[in-house]
């Protein structure tokens, strides 16, 4: 979900309301000015049903909010300064009944003149906030009120209020006291205002008589507005200008005294400006008599005197802004000013009201929404919400159901997608999917497998009565044309793509789901179950038309017959309880995750889908579920570890998505973390110990038995948990053809390094230690002193699986990594174009861990990164050196050409304190290098 924040704007106004008093024939200013305009950004978070309370919190953290932001101006000796010392942040969130906001700016003037008035007033000739796109029939007026005449805020409107106690405030009605209010109960007790229009001359609201001292004056202006849900979606806006005019001392006047023909002759008068700007400046110039310049210094329009005359005038130079002025023709002798005015505001302040809709409902298919943040962009409503929000409007309110329509891009049929009261998103929809090739691009299939699902076919369905009868038979059946609602029905084996055979027990991983969606996990702590614990526990919440899951009542087919129909729904999830059943959901008279169906009878299929928080291994991180949480900041000064407090953080980029997941292929839990370049990372060491002869699955989902590769028999070498036996690590005469072995050194506490987290040696093991017995390794402590396992050291030919051999020099595509994850590469790539992305390089340009720079080092060796000390195995010396001083971690490249002095290419050194530097290197192949695995996260 993108964050909606308040955005404050600040900038400088290139022209402003402008007084200039100068003696005829003069080019000497005397009044000195100066505008300042900022916006304020006003968020409408949600707007709600008129028959449910709101209960979302609008964030309250500005973006931009660039405070002391100051314009100046200097002129005659005197200086002039307006800023803005406070950011604006309103944020408004919507219910059944009225809500009210106010949030106030401070205005600061400093100038050494013998005095300054400040004016506010509307930029255009409306005061109404004006909608636009869906909402542009739609306004928000402004207040009644006025400055002398305040009102209460009402329904749809906004206004401006300051405190009536403020030093130098103009003669006013406002109240003596206001507070931030974020969106609460409306006080009427509170009287706001509105700035006049564009075609009226703005209100003066404060007036000095002398210079400020340095601190300058400081005018707290509020900013309110009350609004219910009757407000429509959409942007709302309009510009407010403040100005700042400083006297400078008495005024210069243009005397013309009617004597002879020069009475009626025009006079040119060259009038010069000492503008901040000159880009917009468009000035108006009038001729006023003496008693009509007195009203004006009053406070009475200018537009409002009668004989008022305009200048001709034309500019002459932009910087300063000089205008050449033509002085009509005069016929009676007296005293005349002229005096110019403005007319193009430049840059305004503007009140913005945005309601922005989320990313939940910005793709149009299943297998895009599954590769970002879509799902977690949306409301988590509650389990009781009894309406759909299909547009976003409702965003925020948990009584309204996020549901989107989308496309299943290998059939293009249509699907309702809906986010539920336990945070994921399900189809609420019954799959309709038949007679396809399906591939793994698009389909829940491992990479590069295809599975053909056969068209509807009541002659194909397998009749017996036992699943083992049926075995490897993938039986699919549309629904009846009179209930095309039920959609289509499959036996097991068709459900989970021929990976759910009988005798299967336990999770089924593939599916014919599309790609980044899954079969619910059954079972009592299952996806289903899940669903009843956050609130869907009876059969109308689960059966309902709006707002939950919305379940039909489709029933099954047993053989040549339905059964159910009308009256019960049975739905296949992922796990098989024994090898002729697996497990299903919700029936009509009540809701169950933990009844079982024969596999090969046919259920309908709903999919969830898969993200951050719903795994459980390693194994089922993707490219896709690692996209499903925002990529935090570098900045980001803790983890959170479950949905609920993810989905408690309004602004996600603040906190570091962490999770414990489990390689399946040994039952190791690893911390990973969602880092600031983008990618999930494991933040501990790689503890896989393997044994020769023993396949494990790869990095690329295939498997690999390790075995030697020099030819011998005699070479027994195995990766147990004992095996420390450091002959079987080097030869007398290491050379780089050594790397063609499997290697690993499996750092449990050896002779020599025998500090362990738990215990000592025991008596007679001569300081060894191993997982099978002692449970226990040695350990190191990253910079912020979190302790952590050093794990396991491999060489690069057992680190890629076998496929980088003595003489190997491009990148290793296979490792040992878990499935889908990968030995980071250091290349320059981008993390989202390459193929191959330079994951250390990434971390490098996000955390700033510079190569070879001072102190950098820490970055690395801290949260969120936390690599640790746990040094190396080298090959002449059978066992670790530099551990809690050094740091050495292996990557996917190497250097060097085939059969010379080669090695790994670009480890993270972890330098002790003497040189507190991160650096890369070479080292030799052969070397036992710890082992961090990544996986991009788009």
């Amino acid at each position: 979900m993108r964050e909606r924040e308040a955005i404050i704007k600040k900038g400088r106004s290139k022209a402003a309301f402008i007084k200039k008093q100068i003696r005829l024939g003069l080019a000497q200013p005397t009044i000195h000015f100066k505008t300042f305009s900022y916006c304020v950004g006003i968020f409408l978070l949600s707007f709600f049903s008129a028959f449910f309370a709101s209960s979302f919190l609008s964030p309250t953290v500005p973006t931009n909010a660039d405070t002391n932001t100051a314009d100046s101006t200097t002129a005659d000796g005197y200086t002039l300064t307006l800023s803005s010392t406070s950011a604006v942040n309103l944020g408004l969130t919507l219910g059944p009944v009225d809500t009210m906001t106010v949030s106030a700016g401070n205005v600061n003037v400093i100038t050494n003149s013998p005095g300054y008035r400040l004016f506010i007033g509307m930029v255009g000739a409306s005061d109404n906030l004006q909608g636009t796109g869906s909402a542009s029939s739609y306004a928000i007026t402004g207040i009644t009120g006025t400055l002398t005449a305040p009102a209460a805020l009402t329904r749809g409107t906004w206004g401006y209020a300051i405190p009536s106690g403020t030093t130098h405030l103009s003669p006013n009605g406002f109240n003596d006291a206001y507070s931030n209010i974020s969106s609460g109960t409306p006080d009427s007790t509170k009287k706001f205002a509105i700035p006049p229009v564009s075609t009226n001359k703005p209100d003066l609201i404060a007036v000095s008589t002398s210079a400020t001292d340095s601190a300058g004056d400081s005018y707290p202006v509020y900013y309110g507005v009350r609004a219910n849900l009757s407000t429509p979606q959409g942007e709302y806006s309009n510009s407010v200008m403040f100005t700042a005019i400083a006297d400078a001392g008495a005024a210069h006047s243009a005397t013309i005294l009617p004597t002879g023909a020069k009475t009626n002759t025009a006079t040119t008068a060259v009038l010069s400006t000492t503008l901040y700007s000159t880009g917009v400046v468009d000035l108006t110039t009038y001729l006023l008599t003496e008693a009509q310049y007195n009203t004006v210094m009053g406070g009475t329009p200018v537009e409002t005197i009668a004989g008022t005359t305009t200048v001709s005038c034309s500019r002459t130079s932009s910087t300063p802004v000089k205008l050449s002025c033509t002085v009509p023709a005069i016929g009676v002798a007296g005293t005349y000013y002229l005096y110019t005015k403005s007319l193009t505001y430049g840059e305004a302040y503007s009140v913005s009201f945005t309601i922005t809709k989320p990313e939940f409902y910005s793709v149009s298919t299943m297998q895009d929404f599954a590769k970002g943040v879509y799902c977690a962009s949306a409301t988590t409503p509650n389990a009781s919400a009894q309406y759909d929000d299909l547009d976003g409007s409702h965003n925020g309110d948990k009584n309204y159901t996020p549901t989107i329509i989308l496309k299943d891009s290998r059939d293009q049929k249509d699907y309702t997608i809906k986010k539920l009261a336990d945070g994921r998103c399900w189809m609420t929809d019954n799959l309709r999917l038949s007679d396809a090739v399906l591939t793994s691009a698009e389909s829940d299939l491992p990479e590069g497998a295809t599975f053909n699902l056969p068209a509807s076919s009541t002659a194909r369905w397998c009749t017996t009565s036992n699943s083992i009868n049926c075995d490897g038979t993938a039986n699919v059946l549309d629904a009846d044309a009179s209930n095309p609602e039920y959609g289509t029905y499959y036996n097991f084996y068709a459900a989970t793509a021929g990976y759910g055979p009988y005798g299967t027990i336990g999770d089924t991983e593939w599916s014919i789901c599309p790609k980044g969606w899954k079969l619910p996990k059954g079972g009592s702590s299952g996806d289903y179950q899940q669903l009843i614990n956050a609130g869907y526990n009876t059969a109308a919440l689960m059966t309902k038309d709006q707002g939950g899951p919305n379940y039909v009542l489709s029933g099954r087919r047993d053989g040549a017959s339905w059964n159910g129909q009308g009256t019960s729904n049975f739905s296949w999830t992922m796990t098989g309880n024994n090898a002729n059943a697996a497990y299903r959901t919700v029936v009509e008279n009540g809701v169950s995750a933990t009844n079982t169906m024969n596999k090969y009878r046919g259920l309908t299929v709903r999919c969830v889908m898969q993200d951050f928080w719903s795994i459980n291994t390693m194994q089922q991180m993707t490219r896709e579920v690692a996209s499903t949480v925002v990529t935090p900041s570098t900045t980001a000064p803790t983890s959170v570890t479950t949905r609920a407090a993810y989905d408690a953080v309004s602004d996600k980029t603040t906190v570091v998505p962490q999770r414990t997941l489990t390689d399946a292929r040994d039952s190791e839990q690893y911390r990973v973390r969602k880092l600031a370049d983008g990618n999930v990372w494991m933040t501990e060491n790689l503890r896989l110990t393997l044994t020769e002869g023993q396949a494990i699955e790869t990095s690329k989902g295939t498997m690999w038995t390790p075995a030697n590769y020099n030819g011998t028999t005699t070479d027994t070498t195995t990766l147990t948990y004992a095996d420390f036996d450091s002959a079987k690590w080097w030869t007398a005469s290491p050379s780089q053809s050594e790397l063609q072995h499997v290697r690993s050194y499996n750092n449990a506490g050896s002779a020599g390094h025998d500090v362990c987290a738990f215990t000592e040696p025991d008596s007679g093991e001569s300081g060894l230690h191993d997982r099978q017995h002692d449970e226990c390794y040695e350990t190191a402590t990253t910079y912020d002193g979190e302790t952590q396992t050093i794990g396991v050291y491999y060489n690069y030919y057992t680190a890629s699986a076998g496929e980088m051999e003595w003489n190997s020099e491009a990148i290793a595509d296979n490792s040992i990594c878990p499935r889908n994850w990968v030995v980071p590469y250091n290349t320059g790539g981008n993390s989202t174009t390459s193929t191959r992305p330079g994951y250390v390089f990434l971390l490098q340009t996000t955390y700033g861990i510079q190569f070879n720079a001072e102190n950098s080092y820490q970055a690395a060796s801290s949260f969120p990164v936390s690599l640790i000390p746990g040094g190396l195995v080298k090959a002449e010396l059978g066992q670790p050196r530099s551990q809690r001083v050094s740091g050495y971690y292996l990557v996917g490249n190497r250097t060097g050409t085939a059969g010379g002095v080669s090695g790994l290419n670009a480890r993270f050194i972890l330098a002790n304190s003497s040189t507190n530097k991160i650096s890369t290197s070479n080292a030799r192949a052969r070397h036992g290098i710890s082992i961090r695995c990544a996986i991009m996260g788009y």
